[in-house]
C-alpha cells in the first residue's frame, strides 16, 4: 500500500512543482465542482436555493484548510522552502557585496587549486592506463638485493630463458631504445626509436591508425627492415601523408619500410624506464640472436597475465625461473632474480608520493580558506542577531534558521566553485606547461566529469565546513537579549569571540604545517643546488652525436671520425678544449658494467661489482673541468695497438684500493665469466662526477680511452672562455663537413642540463612554496579580521582605559598581546601536527630531516611576525580613539 501511494503521489508532486498555476486552478475547479454538486443534491431533496447553498457551505466547513491539505499532498513543500531559502540567500549576498567578493575569491583560490592538483593526480594515479585490460599488464625487470637495486634491465639471454619457461603470461615482449638518425626528404633529424620484439604491440593490444603493427616473425633476421611511426612524427616529418604506409625511410643509414602509423594516444615505453628522455618517435623490430654470454643488460620486459592468473602467481613463477637461471649461471646471476610490478605502478614510480603529498597540501589550503570564510561569516552572523531573533519570535524554528544559514553558505561555496573552476583551467594548463618532462602521463591531464564531480564534492564540503559555525551560533539566539534596544552585548558575547579565536588558532596551526612542508622542500632544494657535480659547469656546450652502424661498421671508421672532429672543433676560435664521452653528467649515464681487480678473487656466491663505465677522449676531463687527482690523463699514444689503460675516480680508488696505491694496478671489464677480456693498467685518478644525478651518492666509476674501445654514440663537450652558445652553428657545420647526413641533437649548455636534472624537485618545491605563501596570506587576513573586529567591539572599553590615564603603548601591548597569544596557541597545536605530517615527505627531501629544528624555528618565527603585523593596524587604530567619542560608542 505504501509503495502504491508513493507511485501515486510522486507524479502529482512533481507536476505541482513544475506547473504550479495550472495545478492550483485544477484544484479550485475540483472543489467548486464538489460544492455545486452538493447544492444540487440539497435542492433535489426540497430545499430552496439559498437553503441548499447554506447547507452545502456548512458541509464544507474548513474548505480553505482542506485546500491547504490538498496543496500539501500535491506540492513538494520542502523543495519550495529550499527555493525560498535560495532566493533569500541571493538577496542577502547581493546586499553585502564586499563580504561576498572577499569570501568568493578566498574560496575560489582553495577550490581552484584543489581542482587543478586533483586533475593531475587523477590522470597519473587514478585513471586506468590507455590499454585494453591494463590491470593485467606487468613490467618485468631484474633485481639485485645485494646491491639494493629493485629494478634493473636484463640481458637477451635472460629474456630468452624467461620466454621459453613462461607458463602464466598470454603474451610477453622486451624493449629498449636508442637514438636514430632519420635522413632523406629533409634536414637530418635525430629521433628516439624503441627497439621491440615482435610481440610488443600484441601484448599491449595496441592497434595502428594506419597500416599494421609488428606480427610474429617480424623480428627475425632478414625480415626486420620495418618501422612503425608515431602519430606525432607522421604529422611533423611526413605532413600527415595518407600514403605514407609502404614508403621507405633511412634510419641510421639503413633503409626500412613504413608498415604503420600509431594512434595519437599511444606512447610507450615511458621516458624514465629506458635510457633516453623524450617521447618515442618510432618503433623498429629488435632481433634477439642467441648470445655468446649473459650480458650486456639493457632490456625491459612487458607481459600480459592470463585470465585467472594473479600477479602473485606471476611473481612466484618469475622467481622460480630466476633461481634456475642462477643455478645455471652462478658467475653472472648469483645475486639476481626477476621481479614484476603492475605496469601502472612501474610508470608512476616515486611520483605517487609526490602527488599525494601535493594533494594533501592543497587540501590544507582549502581548509585554511574555509576557516577564513567561516570567520567572516561569524562576524556577519553576529551583526544579524537581531534579524534572526525577530524571525525566531515570529515562529521560525531552529532547524529552519540553521537551514537558511547553511543554504547561504552553500550558495557562497557555489560562487567560489564557479570562479574556482574557471581558475582551475588556467592552473591546470600552467601545471602541464611547467611540469617536468619526467612526470608520467602529463599529456593525459584534463578536466572532465571526474574532476567536475570532485569539485562538486569539495564545494559542498567546504560550504558545510565554513557554514556550520555561524549556523550553530545563529540558531542559538537569546531572544530576550537580542530584541533589546541595546543589543551590543549579544554581538560581543564571549561565545562568538571564543569561536572566532578558535578558528584563527586552527587556521594558524594548519598554516604552520603547510609552511613547514614548504620550508623543508625549499631547504632541500637549496642544498641540492649547492651540491658539487664534480666539474666546472660554466661556459660548457654539449651536443649528442650518434654514428649510424651501417656507414660506420669498422672501429677505425668510428675513431677516424671522432679524431677528425676533435681536431677541427678544438681549433675553432673561442674553443678552449673539446672532448667526447659516451656519458654525461649530471644524469646521462649510458651503461654500467662489472669489473675485476687483478689479484682479488671474487667471493663465492657473489657477482663482480657493476659500476658506471665511461668511454672518453683525452680532452673530456679538461673540457668538463674534472680535476686530475693523481697519475696522468689519456693521450694519443694510448692507441688500439698499445696495452690498454684505464682511469678511475676517487670513490673507486677509496672503496676497492683502501690501503694501496691503485696506480699501476690492473683491472678488466667483466667477471670470471669473461676470462679473455684484456687487463687494463690504472694510469690516473680523477675526481668524482655525478653521472647518477645530484641527489645520488658518488659512484665508483672507471674510464676507458675511446681509441681502445670505440663507441659510436657520444656527447661532444666544448669549453669556451665565455658564453658558448654562439659556437653552436660553427660546430654543427664542422660536423656536417665530415658527414652531411649526421643529425646533431641535444644542443644544450651544461647549466641547462643541471637545471633539467633537478626539474622535478624544483617543480614540487615551487608548488609547495606557492601553497605556503597562500596559506600565510590567508592567515594574515584571518588574524587581521579577528583583531580588527575585537578592537571595534572593545572601542568603549579602550576609551574608558585611556580616559583613566592608560598610555598608548599600553593599549598597543593589549591588542598585540592578544594576537600573539593566538599565534602561540596555533604554533603549539601545529607543531605536533607538522611533526606527524612531514614524515610523509622523508623520501622527497635531500640532506634535510623531516624534523629539521632550524626550519621549524624559522617558520614559527614567521608566524609570530605575521601575527604582530596583522595586529598592528587594528592596534594603531585603537590608540587613536578619542575617549569622548568612545564613551558614546554603541
Amino acid at each position: 500500500m505504501r509503495f502504491e501511494r508513493w507511485l501515486y503521489t510522486v507524479p502529482l508532486r512533481l507536476r505541482s512543482l513544475f506547473r504550479r498555476n495550472r495545478v492550483e486552478d485544477e484544484l479550485d475547479e475540483e472543489l467548486r465542482y464538489h460544492l455545486e454538486r452538493q447544492i444540487e443534491e440539497n435542492i433535489a431533496i426540497g430545499m430552496t436555493k439559498d437553503e441548499a447553498r447554506y447547507a452545502a457551505l456548512r458541509t464544507f466547513v474548513g474548505l480553505e484548510q482542506r485546500k491547504e491539505e490538498c496543496r500539501d499532498m500535491r506540492r513538494v513543500r520542502f523543495i519550495e522552502d529550499i527555493w525560498q531559502d535560495l532566493h533569500y540567500g541571493v538577496r542577502i549576498l547581493r546586499k553585502n557585496p564586499g563580504f561576498t567578493a572577499v569570501a568568493t575569491l578566498t574560496l575560489a583560490l582553495g577550490i581552484g587549486a584543489n581542482t587543478a592538483i586533483f586533475s593531475v593526480v587523477d590522470a597519473v594515479l587514478f585513471r586506468p592506463l590507455p590499454f585494453e585490460a591494463s590491470d593485467r599488464l606487468l613490467m618485468v625487470a631484474m633485481a639485485n638485493p645485494q646491491l639494493g637495486e629493485s629494478r634493473l634491465p636484463f640481458s637477451v639471454a635472460d629474456f630468452l630463458d624467461w620466454q621459453e619457461q613462461n607458463q602464466v603470461f598470454d603474451d610477453l615482449a622486451a624493449f629498449t631504445d636508442n637514438w636514430l638518425s632519420l635522413t632523406g626528404n629533409a634536414e637530418p633529424e635525430r629521433v628516439r626509436g624503441a627497439y621491440v620484439t615482435a610481440g610488443f604491440f600484441t601484448t599491449l593490444r595496441a592497434q595502428a591508425l594506419m597500416g599494421r603493427t609488428f606480427a610474429a616473425g617480424d623480428d627475425a633476421p632478414g625480415r626486420d627492415s620495418l618501422v612503425v611511426l608515431s602519430h606525432q612524427l607522421w604529422q611533423r616529418r611526413f605532413n600527415s601523408d595518407p600514403q605514407v604506409v609502404g614508403q621507405a625511410v633511412t634510419l641510421s643509414g639503413r633503409s626500412r619500410t613504413i608498415i604503420g602509423v600509431m594512434q595519437d594516444s599511444f606512447q610507450f615505453p615511458p621516458d624514465d624506464k629506458t635510457s633516453l628522455p623524450g617521447k618515442v618517435d618510432l618503433w623498429v623490430p629488435h632481433t634477439l640472436n642467441p648470445p655468446a654470454r649473459r650480458g650486456p643488460y639493457y632490456l625491459w620486459g612487458i607481459a600480459r597475465l592470463r585470465p585467472g592468473t594473479t600477479p602473485e602467481n606471476a611473481q612466484a613463477e618469475l622467481e622460480s625461473i630466476g633461481l634456475r637461471i642462477r643455478d645455471a649461471n652462478p658467475l653472472t646471476n648469483a645475486a639476481t632474480t626477476f621481479v614484476a610490478v603492475s605496469l601502472k605502478d612501474a610508470m608512476v614510480g616515486d611520483v605517487r608520493r609526490v602527488l599525494l603529498v601535493l594533494l594533501g597540501a592543497v587540501a590544507f589550503v582549502l581548509l585554511i580558506a574555509s576557516t577564513n570564510v567561516a570567520n567572516l561569516s561569524l562576524a556577519r552572523a553576529a551583526a544579524r542577531q537581531r534579524e534572526i531573533a525577530i524571525r525566531t519570535a515570529l515562529g521560525a524554528r531552529r532547524a529552519r534558521i540553521t537551514r537558511q544559514l547553511l543554504t547561504e553558505s552553500l550558495l557562497l561555496a557555489g560562487l567560489g566553485a564557479a570562479l574556482g573552476f574557471a581558475l582551475a583551467f588556467w592552473l591546470t594548463h600552467l601545471l602541464t606547461t611547467l611540469g617536468p618532462g619526467s612526470l608520467p602521463r602529463l599529456a593525459e591531464v584534463k578536466i572532465d566529469y571526474r574532476v567536475f564531480g570532485y569539485t562538486g564534492a569539495v564545494t559542498v564540503l567546504s560550504g558545510m565546513l565554513f557554514g556550520m559555525a555561524p549556523a550553530w551560533h545563529g540558531s542559538r539566539t537569546n531572544l530576550n537579549e537580542s530584541l533589546k534596544e541595546g543589543s551590543r552585548n549579544t554581538a560581543e558575547s564571549r561565545g562568538w569571540q571564543r569561536t572566532r579565536s578558535l578558528l584563527v588558532i586552527g587556521e594558524l596551526a594548519l598554516s604552520l604545517v603547510l609552511l613547514v612542508g614548504a620550508g623543508l622542500m625549499l631547504n632541500s632544494l637549496l642544498r641540492l643546488q649547492r651540491v658539487s657535480p664534480g666539474f666546472e659547469p660554466l661556459n660548457i656546450l654539449t651536443m649528442e652525436i650518434n654514428l649510424p652502424s651501417v656507414r660506420y661498421k669498422e672501429e677505425h671508421q668510428i675513431n677516424g671520425f671522432y679524431h677528425e672532429l676533435l681536431e677541427r672543433a678544438g681549433s675553432l676560435p673561442g674553443v678552449q678544449s673539446a672532448g667526447i664521452g659516451m656519458s654525461l653528467p649530471p644524469n646521462l649515464l649510458s651503461i654500467s658494467d662489472s669489473f675485476t681487480i687483478e689479484g682479488a678473487p671474487a667471493t663465492p656466491g657473489t657477482t663482480a661489482p657493476a659500476v658506471p663505465l665511461v668511454v672518453v677522449s683525452s680532452g673530456y676531463f679538461s673540457a668538463l673541468g674534472v680535476p686530475l687527482i693523481a697519475g696522468r690523463n689519456f693521450d694519443e699514444t694510448d692507441s688500439a695497438d698499445k696495452p690498454q689503460v684505464a682511469i678511475i675516480n676517487e670513490t673507486l680508488a677509496r672503496r676497492y684500493f683502501p690501503s694501496v696505491n691503485p696506480l699501476g694496478r690492473r683491472i678488466k671489464v667483466g667477471g670470471p665469466e669473461r676470462p679473455t677480456n684484456p687487463w687494463m693498467e690504472i694510469v690516473g685518478i680523477v675526481g668524482d662526477v655525478a653521472y647518477g644525478g645530484l641527489e645520488a651518492a658518488p659512484e665508483a666509476t672507471f674510464y676507458q680511452n675511446y681509441l681502445q674501445l670505440p663507441w659510436s654514440s657520444n656527447y661532444l663537450v666544448v669549453r669556451s672562455p665565455s658564453d658558448p652558445r654562439p659556437l653552436t652553428a660553427a660546430i654543427r657545420n664542422t660536423i656536417w663537413t665530415l658527414d652531411k647526413d649526421l643529425p646533431v641533437a641535444g644542443v644544450k649548455t651544461m647549466e641547462q642540463l643541471l637545471a633539467e636534472s633537478i626539474a622535478q624537485p624544483r617543480f614540487r618545491t615551487f608548488i609547495f612554496v606557492v601553497f605556503g605563501a597562500l596559506a600565510l596570506a590567508l592567515s594574515l587576513t584571518g588574524v587581521y579580521g579577528v583583531m580588527s573586529y575585537l578592537v571595534t567591539q572593545r572601542t568603549r572599553e579602550i576609551g574608558i582605559r585611556m580616559a583613566l590615564g592608560a598610555e598608548r603603548r599600553d593599549v598597543l601591548k593589549l591588542v598585540i598581546r592578544q594576537g600573539v597569544s593566538l599565534a602561540f596557541l596555533g604554533i603549539l597545536i601545529g607543531l605536533p601536527m607538522a611533526f606527524g605530517m612531514t614524515r610523509l615527505m622523508i623520501g622527497l627531501l635531500f640532506a634535510v630531516t623531516a624534523t629539521d629544528p632550524v626550519t621549524y624555528s624559522i617558520i614559527a618565527l614567521i608566524l609570530i611576525v605575521v601575527a604582530v603585523l596583522a595586529c598592528w593596524i587594528p592596534a594603531h587604530r585603537a590608540v587613536r580613539v578619542n575617549p569622548v567619542e568612545a564613551l558614546r560608542y554603541e
